[in-house]
């Protein structure tokens, strides 16, 4: 493992983990509170706009406090530039929803909980514009966990950093807005956008637009519509349709306003709840749960198994994290609400 340790005194690095074109991530060991962490070292070769993306996430992650959004322990931008994080034993959402050993239901209320987070950052001023499975941590008990605000905009004051016409995000994901490099037009309804793709993958099996080239997916994310769920799987619940597609409207006027509305009408599909609303059938038949896992509850119908830790499958896994924490010193958070930064 070459990295000198030095700057790093209060961490003992255990292993390298992931590589990435921007630098490198280690399992180690918070020594002053005894925790197994995920530790990022920028590369000293990282270019301008890998640093600038650095400072976007702290000052993103700075604000957002949430079940659902991967907790940062301490960030060190002044001198190796590095963040700490958790430490998460499981897989990123993309195998799990390929995956024929759970249920559509199981996979629809993880995407709830995500949907919920992305609300809570899109009231904080945050919009994602990279929502795919890959940014998407399923801890081992099944806890989905929200990651890499990398590309966030900051509704407020994230003005000018993109310029109009360039396109930002992961093109399978994107939206009609986002895919024209519309930067005025993006919004919550840009994420809402891709978690509707991602719902589409669960229901389908497959993405909207199954195109080769980059021009073909981008045409087609303008200007096709993708064929309904229900046609390529007819066991699709019809409700679950009609909220999928929904989130996929090309026109912002017809499509969800807030993750938090997509995040409902999941919620109700899965409390068994009729969307009269979305379809006009009062007759549907929806699945009968209890309330056990509510938001508190971390108990969940997905269990990830451990993967094996090598540096393919965290490669994989991680992606850039970045935040922060209050200074040396300060008690460690129990939780999210308690690891608020330092102000000034």
């Amino acid at each position: 493992m070459l990295l000198d340790t030095k700057p790093f005194p209060d961490y003992r690095f255990l292993k390298l983990v992931g590589k990435g074109a921007s630098g490198h991530i280690y399992k180690a060991i918070w020594k002053p509170y005894n925790k197994l962490v995920a530790v990022k070292v920028l590369n000293t070769k990282a270019s301008k706009n890998q640093r600038a993306r650095f400072l976007r996430e702290v000052k993103a992650i700075a604000r957002l406090m949430h079940p659902h959004i991967v907790q940062i322990f301490e960030v060190d931008i002044s001198n190796a530039c590095y963040y700490s994080m958790q430490y998460i034993d499981g897989c990123t959402l993309d195998p799990v929803i390929k995956s024929p050993k759970y249920s559509i239901r199981a996979k629809v209320k993880l995407l709830l909980k995500v949907a919920k987070a992305l609300h809570y950052a899109h009231g904080e001023g945050f919009i994602h514009r990279d929502i795919k499975p890959q940014n998407i941590l399923v801890s081992r008990k099944g806890k989905p966990l929200l990651i890499d605000f990398g590309f966030a905009k900051n509704k407020a004051n994230d003005v000018l950093v993109t310029k109009e016409g360039t396109t930002v995000g992961t093109p399978l994901y994107m939206a009609p807005e986002q895919a024209l490099g519309r930067q005025n037009l993006l919004g919550p309804q840009t994420d809402v956008y891709a978690l509707g793709t991602i719902l589409y993958q669960i229901l389908a099996g497959r993405l909207p637009h199954n195109k080769k080239s980059m021009i073909e997916i981008i045409r087609a994310i303008v200007y096709e519509t993708p064929p309904a769920p229900r046609e390529l799987n007819p066991e699709v619940p019809e409700a679950l349709e009609a909220v999928c597609m929904k989130a996929l409207e090309k026109s912002l006027e017809t499509r969800y306003r807030s993750a938090g509305s997509f995040a409902d009408d999941l919620d109700q599909w899965v409390r068994g709840s009729k969307l009269e609303h979305l379809t006009g059938n009062s007759a549907i038949n929806l699945p009968k749960v209890s309330d056990e896992d509510e938001d508190g509850d971390d108990s969940s119908e997905v269990e990830v198994p451990v993967a094996p830790d090598n540096e393919g499958f965290w490669s994989r896994v991680w992606r850039l994290v970045f935040g922060w924490f209050p200074r040396r010193g300060a008690s460690p958070p129990r939780g999210r609400e308690k690891a608020r930064p330092r102000r000034g």
